[in-house]
């Protein structure tokens, strides 16, 4: 997986509460990496739109904008995972 650095000012339709992010998955783990496990990404997660029954996932797209915009959520996300 290649990540672009998005930005969120440009592209408005990228506005997702990373607090309402469900299932999150996470891939490119490498324990000989800790602490910075700079090749960890999440590779899956869904989220309930307003007025819908069901969640969607993410796409690939919007994974990379909010590791790009919340470097210190996905960071937590990610250790918190691996506990």
């Amino acid at each position: 997986m290649t990540l672009t650095i998005l930005d969120a000012t440009k592209d408005p339709k990228y506005n997702i509460d990373v607090n309402e992010l469900e299932d999150l998955e996470f891939d490119g783990i490498n324990h000989s990496d800790y602490p910075d496990y700079c090749d960890a990404y999440i590779s899956k997660a869904s989220i309930r739109e307003e007025g819908k029954s069901e969640s969607r996932d993410l796409t690939e797209e919007e994974l990379e904008w909010v590791m790009d915009q919340h470097p210190n959520w996905f960071y937590n996300q990610l250790i918190d995972s691996l506990h």
